[in-house]
């Protein structure tokens, strides 16, 4: 009962400031998609028998590159409703344009970083070669919005300090060309290396600023055009990065309840976190997209997700917001653990359909759309 109410109270505060709207609105925006997690099955059950605890981890437990298989599974979930307009429901897959490159990194005995194009990363993945075709298709069909969510989902100084350090646990992940090893199953305390952005000090964050510049123009080779919204890997960023994402044509930056400030930040400012609003501007001018409901069965077992994620969307709808789902790939994959995916999409259908029927008058928009409107129609409170 008391968990319930502070889930309520809790909802409502998130949605109090801020743009607002009477229209009911949902987006769905989902990461990851591009990278590297669990590569395969074989891989997981030779981690397991080394000592390795993946099973602990939901992300090293079913997350991986997504099949053709798994896109053309998702889509026809997208595909089965339609909005007030006669639109299909669309996800805003925010994705990295690259993976390292095991070999050429290993050539240069953990001293220097490469990286593949995820074309390239694709092309040598069984079942993996044409989902670059499938992303396009979904997005011609009005169901796929590829945004960009990194170079890679990888902090490279970190990563390649901890090869150097030759840890036994990342150097077997390494022979098996894995590097989103969940730091709580290494036996000695371990910074994330999944927090792409963070930074220890200035020489880092350079680098970082330098790698957003890449990753944006790789996306623009790889996709036709320019991301126009962009989410941090593990919400993690500096304010003074949001500059460069300008530069590179971002204009609305999606986020968490709350941004992460880097390490270096920190030493700088003294705060770890800060909140944002729907609708807020950046001082370079950037609009704030903030979450406000969840949709993650694999990562938060043990709970009702289809009526948890309804309850956090008319608490949306309630104070006039846009109800702004996130959810991420591992949810959807099923090459590690068929059993997930099958259950989740069937979760995820039961969510939509439950959405369709309350709220008739719904309208299915990407970040980007969302954005436009805020910019459009600046009514906050």
């Amino acid at each position: 009962m008391l968990s319930n109410l502070k889930a309520r109270l809790s909802n409502i505060a998130y949605n109090i400031p801020g743009w607002r709207t009477k229209r009911h609105i949902v987006v769905i925006e989902s990461d990851d998609w591009g990278a590297i997690r669990m590569p395969s099955r074989q891989v997981f059950d030779l981690l397991r028998s080394k000592g390795i605890p993946v099973e602990k981890c939901p992300f090293c437990s079913n997350d991986s590159l997504a099949r053709k298989q798994d896109m053309e599974r998702l889509f026809e979930v997208l595909l089965s409703v339609h909005d007030r307009n006669g639109r299909p429901c669309k996800i805003t897959a925010n994705c990295v344009v690259s993976n390292p490159d095991f070999k050429k990194i290993a050539e240069a005995d953990f001293l220097e970083y490469h990286y593949e194009s995820i074309l390239d990363t694709f092309g040598k993945t069984k079942d993996c070669e044409h989902v670059f075709e499938s992303w396009m298709a979904g997005r011609s069909e009005g169901i796929w919005s590829p945004q960009f969510h990194g170079r890679e989902h990888l902090n490279v100084a970190h990563w390649l300090r901890y090869l150097q350090q030759g840890m036994p646990e990342l150097h077997l992940a390494f022979k098996h060309n894995m590097f989103g090893v969940s730091t709580s199953l290494f036996k000695k305390p371990v910074k994330s290396f999944m927090a792409a952005l963070d930074a220890r000090d200035r020489s880092e964050m350079e680098q970082i600023s330098i790698i957003i510049r890449d990753g944006l123009r790789l996306f623009k080779e790889l996709f036709g055009f320019e991301s126009a919204s962009f989410i941090a890997p593990n919400y993690t960023w500096s304010p003074s990065l949001e500059v460069v994402l300008s530069e590179g044509g971002v204009r609305y930056l999606q986020g968490g309840k709350a941004q992460v400030l880097t390490d270096y930040d920190f030493t700088i400012t003294g705060r770890k976190r800060i909140r944002h609003y729907m609708g807020q501007k950046s001082a370079c001018g950037l609009t704030y997209l903030v979450r406000n409901c969840d949709f993650e069965p694999t990562s938060q077992p043990g709970l009702d997700h289809v009526a948890c994620c309804m309850a956090q969307i008319r608490a949306a709808f309630k104070l006039h917001k846009p109800a702004v789902i996130n959810t991420h790939r591992v949810n959807y994959m099923g090459a590690i653990n068929p059993t997930n995916s099958d259950l989740n999409l069937r979760l995820l259908k039961r969510l939509l359909s439950a959405i369709i029927q309350e709220f008739p008058d719904v309208e299915f928009l990407d970040s980007v759309e969302l954005g436009i409107i805020m910019n459009e129609n600046r009514t906050t409170k």
